[in-house]
């Protein structure tokens, strides 16, 4: 199973397990707050408290250890009509540091859905990091390595997940944008993913 496909997994499972009204609704760290490379894990639970999944992943022969917040609440408004609204924050660490993060929230008030028709406009080679923010906004998080396949690498990263209330199970929809950049800022790779429905 490839990377981007267990980080849905990842994003997903916790939002099941709280799509009625449960966990605690956190603080969303900025992304100025997290310093890759330097943060500590102990220094995000210490600011976010225990999270509600732990796991782990190899990711470019390295040993990547996650911990993600979910929250999700019936009673909140949604982004779009019918979705259960729902947040979650995951940070990646290596060796005890954090390399990583994202966000995705199905809120209106910080809703992270973006179209996947603008995925098709970051070309690579040619898309500079500046034009990607215009294209799609701030992202929702940032990767360094072992996340990014060289250490010259920073990747941002955009996530969306859905749940609705289906007649036997909940309707299920993730997508998830990780543009990484070479240093001088130009795209050099692209990887696009996405699972469930959104309907």
């Amino acid at each position: 199973m490839s990377f981007i496909k267990r980080r849905l997994l990842a994003i997903i499972t916790p939002l099941i397990l709280l799509s009625g009204c449960a966990g605690t609704n956190f603080v969303k760290q900025d992304l100025s707050t997290l310093n890759l490379g330097t943060t500590t894990e102990a220094e995000i639970q210490k600011r976010m408290g225990t999270p509600n999944r732990k796991g782990e992943i190899l990711k470019n022969n390295e040993m990547v250890q996650s911990s993600t917040y979910a929250y999700a609440t019936v009673g909140g408004q949604p982004q779009h009509f019918g979705v259960v609204p729902a947040r979650s924050q995951a940070f990646f660490f290596h060796k005890g540091i954090l390399i990583g993060s994202n966000f995705s929230s199905s809120f209106k008030v910080d809703g992270t859905d973006f179209s996947s028709n603008k995925v098709t406009g970051i070309e690579k080679g040619k898309t500079t990091k500046t034009e990607v923010k215009a294209l799609l906004g701030e992202p929702g998080g940032t990767y360094i390595a072992p996340l990014t396949v060289s250490p010259a690498e920073q990747a941002f990263v955009y996530q969306y997940t859905q749940v609705k209330s289906g007649f036997l199970k909940p309707i299920i929809y993730s997508q998830l944008l990780v543009v990484s950049f070479d240093p001088q800022d130009v795209v050099c790779n692209v990887e696009y993913s996405t699972s469930g429905s959104r309907e």
